[in-house]
């Protein structure tokens, strides 16, 4: 079990060789700890936090083996950052102004492939998507919840003594 804030900065290093065939999936668990489903291949992060304030979260995160196809089936784009044109960006202003659903510009740029960050040419990007669901753990394996459960007993004991103040309420 590692920090969640080391994990995640480990993940961006590795998109950044890879951006190819990622997925996210966001929530909160039933608790209100905010839980993060990263998937790679087969590799697959599971990081859960608590925000102290509003620039500064703790929590832990593990790395193990999901099934390729584990988040795939959600029928997502890929996650990424793609980047884009100032046609583009011209296009989504026009559609705005007239009234008008960006979901067709904005679908068009997620049918390319995502590049790593060293890599961003141009003006603006697109990062996501991100899913979000209710309780994400859920649409995991036994295995994996049993991992959750275990970096949420160790997220409530590094909150308990050091910040006491987010799940004890003030008496």
């Amino acid at each position: 079990m590692k920090s969640a804030e080391g994990v995640k900065r480990a993940i961006l290093r590795h998109y950044d060789k890879d951006p190819k065939n990622w997925y996210i999936l966001s929530g909160r668990d039933r608790h209100g700890y905010h839980d993060l489903a990263v998937m790679h291949g087969t590799d697959l992060w599971l990081i859960k936090e608590q925000l102290i304030n509003p620039y500064k979260s703790v929590g832990f995160a593990v790395k193990t083996f999901g099934r390729e196809d584990q988040l795939e089936s959600l029928n997502s784009y890929q996650y990424g950052v793609r980047p884009i044109s100032r046609i583009q960006i011209e296009e989504m202003a026009e559609t705005i102004q007239a009234g008008k659903s960006v979901h067709e510009v904005l679908s068009e740029i997620m049918r390319h492939r995502p590049i790593s960050f060293r890599d961003i040419r141009g003006p603006a990007i697109v990062q996501g998507p991100i899913l979000h669901a209710d309780r994400p753990i859920d649409l995991l394996s036994e295995r994996q919840r049993d991992l959750d459960l275990k970096l949420r007993l160790e997220l409530e004991k590094l909150l308990m003594k050091k910040y006491r103040q987010t799940i004890v309420p003030y008496t």
